[in-house]
């Protein structure tokens, strides 16, 4: 019985994991858009938020949760936003140049960030040849969420514990 105990708990513990997830929520609109050809920028303001994985995998960009984010009718989904490191920059911008570029004439922006205070945006539209940009944000904020929970596999473990000390609790009585 005492190996069986044993067993179950071992493997638990290959079976239970341990994943966490932080988001961060970036809330901004920038304004006063420009271009090197000097076309007026289709939208300006532009409004949005977005919410990320913090502690995702940097290198390959981290998971975006969520997105509130529309551009000259082109409403962008957590699918085509991505965001990423560069330095001490935070970038968050469509997938279509990954997110250290931006490309013309096509549903594209381009956020940066670092240490919560906003650097520059860009974006680009299809139809045109043009890529807007501003530095100038009327409202910016970033909102961490809480501290990281443990998912079911931690529980999952600690159950096991439980069951465990039970049965050699039991186990003790019987002898």
């Amino acid at each position: 019985m005492y190996k069986r105990v044993i067993f179950l708990v071992l493997l638990s513990l290959t079976l239970a994991h341990i994943a966490y997830a932080l988001p961060t929520t970036v809330t901004f609109t920038a304004n006063n858009f420009t271009n090197h050809m000097g076309n007026p920028a289709p939208t300006d303001p532009v409004t949005g938020s977005i919410t990320y994985d913090t502690l995702g995998d940097w290198s390959t960009g981290n998971p975006v949760l969520s997105v509130n984010l529309d551009i000259n009718g082109y409403n962008y989904t957590a699918s085509n936003v991505n965001a990423g490191i560069n330095g001490s920059d935070i970038l968050i911008g469509g997938t279509l140049s990954g997110i250290t570029g931006i490309s013309w004439a096509t549903d594209d922006f381009w956020l940066i960030y670092t240490n919560n205070t906003p650097d520059s945006f860009f974006y680009s539209v299809s139809g045109t040849a043009d890529v807007w940009s501003s530095n100038v944000f009327s409202q910016f904020s970033v909102q961490e969420g809480a501290a990281p929970v443990p998912e079911p596999g931690t529980m999952m473990l600690l159950g096991a514990g439980f069951l465990g000390l039970a049965v050699l609790g039991k186990r003790r009585k019987n002898v």
